[in-house]
């Protein structure tokens, strides 16, 4: 048995910051399901969110510049993934909160 070192919270947050980080490369590693550019339209469903409080669905998909289907069947699945959070209450996305933010949340 050993001792381990490794805080399972710390862990996910960081893998939560990687998968969150900023689209473009060369500035983190590829991953195979991972926005790439603007032209990604992950990417620009994440970049919208980035830069709104937590929206409908039209209006995500109309800051990303997407038709609705696509941006309601992209988001689904960043959802189903935890990349995007959806409140089924208010039928709104936003993107998940990191620790360390020091911004309040809507």
């Amino acid at each position: 048995m050993f001792a381990n070192q490794t805080n399972p919270f710390a862990l996910f947050c960081q893998s939560l910051q990687q998968s969150l980080g900023r689209c473009g490369p060369g500035l983190r590693k590829p991953e195979k399901d991972a926005p790439r550019d603007l032209n990604d339209p992950k990417c620009r469903l994440i970049n919208a969110l980035a830069e709104m409080l937590p929206s409908t669905l039209e209006e995500v998909a109309l800051a990303a510049d997407l038709e609705l289907p696509t941006a309601q069947a992209y988001l689904a699945e960043m959802s189903a993934r935890s990349r995007v959070m959806f409140n089924p209450l208010t039928k709104r996305y936003s993107l998940p909160r990191l620790p360390g933010d020091s911004g309040f949340t809507a």
